[in-house]
């Protein structure tokens, strides 16, 4: 079994595309589902930014660990396996990106996940942050800024910020292809409030590609985190 790996979050941000529910689900591997949101006929995709402080095996004290920038794209997704009464609710992961060549091959062998190499730029302008992504694949990119406004936009499919946040954060398991299965990845976040940002450009070619269109964007900082194995679930 893979360890358990803590550390703390100084930032993290979810950048969210609405995509068609059938366009969504098409694009996903079975036995994973793309999850509507509501009863709105369109699914969910995000790209998450984080930055990580003290990255660290739990085992590890404090003060021990590195540094990681890390760029996911993922899925909100259902799981039904075979003899199970319901879905499970999950997210699909297919590229998830560190700033490291050596973190990526480390975090391959001390994690159950898909991870590569890219080339991340962070800019901090003001009461704003652009991100970056050259994977030398996909065209990633966003900027966001504080805003005043506690609300999500009016064209969002979300109707609150509580209702984002359940959807978003308590999605459940995070699975990508892993070897013949696709491992599972708990992420266990202690606490942290998630605030609303103005999205001024985005770009992911990714989502885009299926016609996602930007539907809102959030900000959580300064959080403990746990990222643990999960079961893994066997690839057709």
């Amino acid at each position: 079994m893979s360890p358990t790996i803590r550390g703390f979050v100084e930032r993290r941000l979810l950048v969210n595309y609405r995509v068609d529910l059938e366009t969504l689900d098409k694009a996903l591997p079975a036995p994973f589902r793309a999850r509507e949101v509501g009863d709105t006929r369109e699914g969910m995709g995000s790209v998450c930014f984080t930055q990580v402080e003290d990255a660290r095996p739990s085992l590890f004290p404090s003060g021990m660990g590195t540094t990681v920038e890390a760029v996911t794209h993922r899925v909100s997704a259902e799981l039904r396996l075979e003899g199970e009464p319901t879905a499970e609710h999950c997210f699909y992961v297919p590229q998830r990106e560190v700033s490291s060549r050596l973190q990526a091959i480390v975090g391959r062998r001390l994690l159950p996940t898909k991870m590569e190499q890219a080339e991340i730029t962070t800019e901090e302008n003001g009461d704003g942050c652009l991100v970056l992504v050259e994977d030398g694949i996909e065209k990633v990119g966003f900027e966001v800024r504080e805003t005043d406004t506690d609300e999500v936009d009016e064209d969002s499919v979300f109707y609150s910020v509580e209702s984002a946040r359940v959807f978003l954060c308590e999605g459940g398991v995070e699975y990508s292809r892993s070897g013949g299965s696709y491992g599972g990845l708990n992420c266990c976040q202690d606490g942290g409030e998630m605030v609303p940002v103005e999205v001024t450009r985005a770009r992911s070619s990714y989502f885009e590609k299926m016609g996602g269109v930007l539907d809102s964007a959030f900000v959580i900082a300064e959080t403990e985190h746990e990222w643990q194995p999960d079961r893994p679930v066997p690839a057709p």
